[in-house]
């Protein structure tokens, strides 16, 4: 159908002899090679089995390959994409699988063989922002794959899977099987088709559907998000992940979800080494007609709770959290402890959940060095004062009669006290009339004392209190107020507190002139009762008294013009200083005037008289 076949053997016997195994770039021509990387550039579909040659890249670019059935006599089956005969590894990248198979019978057998994907025959690779959805006929085989990890034969093989999607297949999601070493993280796996009709009588209910399947296989799984659903069958159900007898896995910080029911969160059939740790595993309720046979979140058989490890998974919705004699001990959820000071009381907790709801823990010191002065209590407080300075490490033990008992190593550091206390203290003045003043000139100017009080050590001080040590004013200054931290309280190490106190200014203070200064301290009490005081803080504001009010300075209406230069007519006069001086002084002017002139007038009447007296 479509296309030259690529040399080698079939990948599966059961493809009939119309669906051809080709070449990618064969159907999909819109595409473009580069070395070992085959880009798409453009969607396309098939009827055919698609290969990818070794060590290639197959680029999707966004793209969507749709695989359909060439007629119901003709079904695909086998792997819609996947490596080449003899290939050992591909790596398949930003690209879209969707099955959209014609509708059939669902007894119809011809569909009843394997058909998948993508597929990694005996090879290694990388699957990274792939979609795969609607692998499914919609019938009750166990076939229907989206992604499967085949190593059962060839020798071991590594695939990392990263940021995959697949949901809407028949049969399971992501499969590993065989010396496959499938490490995956970032994906979401599932819902199945969830549209499976229920089979005709005798059988009573659908086929068991598995998001994520490990089958003697191994790897990590990690990040990932998986859904599942019920197969609403008393003889086989539905899991989330099926590890069956899988060895070395772990399955870790996941969110395993049920949101429309579910039969089994995880299901640990046999194996080895198998670390359950950090997974959220919950459903919501099977509603009917469907039938809630199972609701385990993790169950065990074959051996299981022996090989199987489970660390501080959380559960919810579930019948039973464990089955199959899989235990859980108590989580320890408690990060860290907080550090103490010798001298100061201490008080933490270390907590612990338990898939048990009804725990009864008790918390013992199993090992190490505790820090003197503490004890740690049987239900998991720690309190004392600490009585020695250093770092001591212990390990804990919390146990409980059902789950068990859980270990975990804890540092605190015990810092020798190192009190500390400063004042910071300023002041600002307002008039009579409220406005804000730079010095203080009259009775009645307020003044606001600020003190900011901060703890710089490591250990708290009781009663605290600020006294006024030096203030150079007459009166009386208003009671100090403080926040958040009252005066008679606690300051804790770190914190701060701002006070403030007013003081009306007096005639005394103005009259004594100057300045006005005030001086003051904090203090509190140590743990161990000495009082601690800060370095004093002072603060001061000038005072310049305002003075009388001059008197009106009055000018003369007319002031006499003066030619520059000019002299007053008569004899010169000198009464102890410049007459120039003097007439140049506009004030002085009219006095001046007439002194000289009556100076003239008598020297006139003198000469005068002395002429009468001639004969």
């Amino acid at each position: 159908m479509g296309g030259v076949a690529v040399a080698g053997s079939p990948i599966l016997t059961a493809t009939p002899a119309s669906a051809a195994t080709v070449d990618i770039r064969t159907v999909c021509t819109a595409s473009s090679t580069s070395g070992t990387t085959i880009t798409l550039t453009g969607d396309c579909a098939t009827t055919d089995n698609l290969t990818v040659p070794d060590g290639y890249t197959l680029n999707g670019a966004g793209h969507t390959i749709t695989a359909t059935d060439a007629s119901p006599a003709d079904p695909l089956l086998g792997p819609v994409v996947g490596n080449a005969a003899g290939a050992t590894t591909m790596n398949i990248e930003n690209l879209t699988v969707r099955g959209d198979y014609l509708p059939r019978d669902p007894a119809d057998s011809r569909t009843n063989a394997p058909y998948f994907g993508i597929r990694f025959l005996s090879a290694s690779g990388s699957l990274s922002n792939v979609t795969v959805t609607g692998i499914t006929r919609h019938q009750t085989y166990n076939f229907g794959q989206a992604i499967n990890v085949d190593a059962t034969s060839g020798g071991p093989r590594t695939v990392t899977v990263t940021g995959v999607h697949v949901s809407d297949f028949q049969k399971n999601g992501l499969t590993a099987n065989g010396a496959a070493t499938m490490n995956v993280t970032g994906s979401t796996l599932g819902p199945p088709d969830m549209a499976v009709p229920l089979p005709a009588p005798p059988i009573t209910g659908n086929i068991a559907q598995n998001s994520v399947q490990y089958f003697n296989s191994s790897g990590t799984f990690t990040d990932n998000t998986v859904v599942t659903y019920t197969a609403d069958n008393s003889a086989s159900s539905s899991t989330g992940m099926l590890l069956f007898t899988a060895n070395n896995v772990t399955v870790d910080h996941n969110s395993i979800t049920g949101p429309n029911g579910a039969d089994v969160g995880i299901n640990v059939t046999g194996g080895t080494n198998i670390t359950i740790s950090y997974n959220d595993i919950t459903r919501s309720p099977i509603r009917p007609p469907l039938r809630d046979f199972w609701g385990y979140g993790i169950a065990g058989y074959s051996g299981a709770a022996a090989t199987t490890t489970l660390i501080c998974n959380t559960f919810s919705g579930w019948n039973q959290n464990l089955f199959g004699g899989l235990t859980q001990p108590p989580c320890i959820i408690t990060p860290s402890l907080h550090n103490g000071t010798v001298g100061v009381d201490y008080t933490d907790v270390i907590e612990a959940v338990t898939e048990n709801p009804d725990p009864d823990l008790t918390w013992t010191v199993l090992s190490g060095d505790f820090p003197p002065g503490l004890t740690l209590n049987p239900d998991g407080t720690i309190t004392g004062t600490p009585t020695t300075a250093g770092s001591y490490t212990f390990v804990v033990q919390v146990s409980d009669p059902v789950d068990g008992t859980s270990t975990r190593e804890y540092t605190i550091v015990v810092d020798a006290a190192a009190p500390g206390l400063t004042l910071a203290k300023t002041a600002t003045a307002t008039n009579a009339e409220g406005r804000p003043i730079d010095e203080l000139t009259e009775a009645g100017d307020v003044v606001t004392y600020a003190f900011d009080v901060h703890n710089t050590g490591n250990v708290p001080f009781r009663a605290l209190t600020i006294a006024e040590t030096g203030f150079s004013g007459t009166g009386a200054p208003g009671p100090i107020t403080c926040a958040p931290t009252p005066l008679g309280g606690t300051l804790a190490a770190g914190a701060s507190t701002h006070c403030t106190a007013t003081y009306p200014v007096t005639e005394a203070d103005i009259a004594a002139g100057e300045s006005l200064r005030n001086t003051a301290t904090a203090s509190g009490l140590l743990p161990d009762g000495a009082t601690f005081s800060s370095e004093p803080a002072t603060t001061s504001l000038p005072i310049t008294p305002a003075g009388p009010t001059p008197p009106p300075t009055h000018r003369p209406t007319h002031q006499p013009t003066r030619p520059p230069g000019h002299r007053p007519e008569g004899p010169e006069v000198n009464t102890g200083g410049s007459l120039a001086d003097t007439i140049a002084s506009p004030l002085a002017w009219p006095v001046t005037g007439a002194a000289v002139l009556l100076t003239a007038a008598v020297l006139a009447a003198a000469a005068l008289l002395r002429s009468r007296r001639r004969p």
